[in-house]
């Protein structure tokens, strides 16, 4: 089975749950009121006084007291495994609602699980614009940009805003597809595709994890360009097809004539050449000549807008519509 490049196990997700709860510990015991008995509560381990060192909270006193942690108590450790299963699309999750609780769940996750401990090293949630440190003699730590917990985080929100339909920010194109950021606006660029506001719906989140009006893709040209990476891992069926989904199974991949697959993507959505019409904007007999395929002017810019109300990839609607138009 294909692994995504940036995959993270169940394993490194449990040791790098461990990590920010044993940081929030740090960071609870130097500045609040921590007795033992409500430390340990909190960690679910006994943990002597001699081994509570205040302000020192990255290197575990005792191994084996770390792998005994029951991260389990914590509501967080539930919703972190379901997103990683969801996010790499590994094992088994809840239904579309569960998924929609696990989505409103991850937010207070994301803005309140801390980044850096009381010493100020980074944890696995932390988000950064750059590397903490340029030494190369620097643990690895030291050096990433965005922490394993912070990566499960953005791609299960960029798979759900995927799965839901809505357009997609650069930043959630890079995080699903494996490539960096510089490289997704390049590739993007050199495949004719623009960027437009985001319409509605989705998480996109800024480098300060709040929420960021910021330019994307559509849906169906997130869906198209992310097909064509080989680092993306496509999506299980969750019950429920989202529109590009069914334009890309009806008219990209399926068989017969433009206009019979025309024809047939209009009944799965339940329009009519007229309701295509008003909802793209495009004149009415030009859109009847298209869904019939009667020989007609091939206007680009009226094609854009009927693959656009279509949920279709518009470079690929287009080619499929000049293409019948001309033979």
């Amino acid at each position: 089975m294909k692994q995504h490049p940036d995959y993270i196990s169940p394993e490194e997700l449990e040791a790098d749950i461990r990590h920010v709860i044993m940081a929030t510990a740090g960071i609870l015991g130097a500045l609040y009121h921590f007795p033992k008995p409500m430390r340990d509560e909190f960690l679910g381990v006994d943990i002597s006084e001699e081994d509570w060192l205040p302000g020192t909270y990255t290197d575990w006193p005792d191994d084996h007291l770390w792998q005994d942690m029951p991260i389990e108590q914590h509501p967080l450790t539930r919703v972190l495994r379901v997103a990683r299963d969801y996010a790499f699309q590994e094992g088994e999750w809840p239904d579309e609602e569960g998924l929609k609780n696990i989505w409103d769940e991850i937010a207070p996750i994301t803005d309140h699980l801390p980044r850096s401990d009381v010493n100020g090293l980074p944890t696995p949630a932390r988000r950064s614009l750059g590397p903490l440190s340029p030494f190369p003699s620097d643990p690895p730590e030291m050096k990433r940009e965005v922490g394993r917990l912070r990566r499960v985080i953005d791609m299960f929100e960029a798979r759900w805003d995927l799965d839901q339909g809505n357009w997609l920010t650069i930043a959630q194109i890079a995080v699903l597809s494996g490539l960096g950021e510089e490289t997704v606006r390049t590739t993007i660029s050199k495949e004719g595709l623009r960027t437009a506001p985001r319409e509605s719906g989705g998480r996109g989140r800024s480098d300060d994890g709040k929420a960021a009006e910021i330019n994307g893709l559509s849906n169906a040209e997130a869906r198209d360009f992310l097909s064509r990476r080989r680092g993306f891992i496509p999506s299980r069926s969750t019950g429920v097809e989202p529109p590009a989904a069914i334009a890309e199974r009806i008219l990209f991949e399926g068989s017969g004539p433009f206009p019979d697959r025309l024809k047939r993507l209009l009944a799965a959505r339940g329009l009519t050449p007229a309701g295509l019409a008003e909802t793209a904007g495009t004149p009415p007999d030009w859109t009847d000549s298209i869904v019939a395929g009667a020989s007609t002017e091939p206007r680009i810019e009226d094609l854009v807008r009927l693959a656009r109300a279509l949920d279709c990839a518009p470079g690929r609607f287009a080619a499929l519509a000049v293409e019948h138009l001309l033979t």
